[in-house]
């Protein structure tokens, strides 16, 4: 990929917006031939446009989260999960990425340069944009650290401390649940009307709740519903691992039914008026649908 570039692969990396990947290499006074390889998904068969362009020597490429538009500015971050992602920072260049985060998350993120040489910040912002964490450095990097309050996308920023060619560098983002998760989720629980199949938001897969029935690893949620009347109600979620439907939100006492299967459904249940919860937990990323209805 790039000549003298430290041992990582970036088209390893997913891909950008709209698929784009930049790679490059680095001129030599000698002569010598170059070979690009463009590989697909095995059994994908998609145009694509290849261009080839000469930059400057100070040039930086970006990586493959830049896409069309870069990342530089909060408005244009890109949405990532937990794990380590690697990237490229250039001169007087931020990156930034969102985190969807839910209610009760406590949230990591942990910034390393990958050039010994260079120094990297890192900084935790809240949903309106308000600095929550400025990195301080940890064992394994510049560490940025904050409890996530209310539902939202939560942003990374990752900036190069010193000035660079360019920096690359990997962020590794960790979410686990704290202390009074379940009350902070149930605060901001999700409103679904019976008969109206509602589209639960994908987000980091903190595990907030447990179930009579077993709990999952990926997303959870929780819906309210309300009943005007006592009724026999049906409660399906599509595209998750386990529903359970409870009288109040936090106490796992209160589960009059919970199903874990593929697509779970408590069917049937004949319930009382008034507010009623539902407990869901994903098997990961698709989307899921909670549908309740009542006959």
């Amino acid at each position: 990929l790039f000549a003298n570039w430290p041992p990582y692969d970036l088209l390893g990396a997913p891909d950008g917006l709209f698929g784009v990947e930049v790679a490059g290499v680095d001129a030599s006074p000698l002569g010598r031939s170059v070979q690009l390889a463009v590989q697909g998904r095995p059994g994908y068969t998609v145009p694509y446009s290849l261009s080839l362009e000469r930059r400057p020597a100070d040039w930086c490429a970006p990586d493959s989260f830049e896409g069309l538009l870069g990342n530089d500015e909060a408005a244009r971050a890109s949405r990532i999960g937990l794990g380590a992602h690697r990237h490229v920072l250039c001169p007087d260049d931020s990156d930034w990425f969102l985190l969807p985060a839910p209610a009760g998350a406590f949230l990591r993120a942990t910034s390393t340069s990958l050039d010994p040489g260079r120094a990297v910040r890192v900084g935790l912002h809240d949903p309106d944009g308000a600095l929550l964490a400025d990195g301080e450095p940890g064992d394994l990097g510049v560490v940025a650290e904050a409890v996530a309050g209310r539902p939202g996308p939560y942003a990374v920023e990752v900036r190069a401390q010193d000035p660079a060619p360019r920096v690359p560098a990997e962020l590794v983002v960790d979410a686990v649940a704290v202390d009074g998760a379940e009350g902070l989720a149930c605060a901001h629980a999700l409103a679904a009307v019976p008969g109206v199949p509602l589209d639960l938001p994908v987000t980091l897969p903190v595990e907030r709740f447990q179930t009579s029935c077993g709990f999952g690893e990926g997303l959870d949620h929780v819906v309210r519903f309300e009943l005007d009347a006592a009724a026999l109600v049906t409660v399906e979620a599509l595209g998750a691992e386990v529903v359970a439907v409870r009288a109040r939100c936090d106490d796992e006492a209160s589960e009059v039914a919970c199903d874990m299967a593929a697509s779970p459904a408590v069917r049937d249940e004949q319930l009382a008026a008034g507010t009623w919860f539902a407990v869901v937990q994903t098997v990961g990323a698709p989307p899921v649908t909670l549908l309740v209805t009542i006959r």
